[in-house]
């Protein structure tokens, strides 16, 4: 049976790193980081040779569109032209800019706003980078950091274990999209 290849550690605490930290208050962006790695890369027993891996990296977010629609659109775009270019996927994660308002907060207000689809109203409202990232060999991460409101600055970061779960990704919708890019069948 062959291994499963996995990315080298360094390059996906970096890539993950970067996912957290690469955004500021009001960007509303998503930033979406892809480790392939491209033909003859991997050996027969899994090993990965690390100057074949190719990083990339995309804003895709433009003004205008529902971020979470076209972040999986763009997802699945990406998938073909990765098989289609004959590299594997090892390791991807998305990170997107959302507005919330804290657990702690959620009051009649905010359940009548959230109603009207106007949450975004409601005077505790922060904002807060969300990441979720796989990797082929079944790892996942998940995390979020507080730009605003009182947490402002708190990093939270988790590893997931078991099987994926529907909430898994913390309201990314494209999760399971992600999770399929790098060869996750859930």
């Amino acid at each position: 049976m062959v291994a499963t290849p996995k990315a080298p550690e360094k390059m996906i605490s970096e890539t993950l790193d970067q996912l957290m930290l690469n955004s500021d208050v009001g960007d509303a962006l998503a930033h979406l980081y892809v480790l392939a790695a491209g033909p003859g890369a991997i050996t027969p027993l899994g090993a990965v040779d690390e100057s074949k891996i190719g990083v990339d990296f995309a804003i895709i977010t433009p003004a205008g569109v529902e971020p979470e629609a076209y972040a999986a659109a763009y997802l699945k775009r990406l998938q073909a032209e990765k098989r289609a270019a004959g590299e594997q996927v090892l390791f991807a994660g998305l990170s997107q800019e959302v507005w919330l308002v804290p657990p702690e907060d959620w009051d009649e207000q905010a359940f009548r706003l959230r109603a009207q689809g106007r949450l975004g109203e409601h005077p505790k409202m922060v904002e807060v980078t969300m990441v979720y990232a796989a990797a082929a060999d079944g790892r996942r991460w998940s995390g979020r950091r507080w730009l605003t409101g009182a947490q402002a600055g708190k990093v939270e970061a988790y590893v997931l274990e078991g099987e994926p779960t529907p909430l898994e990704g913390m309201g990314l919708v494209c999760a399971p999209v992600l999770r399929r890019l790098v060869g996750l069948s859930r």
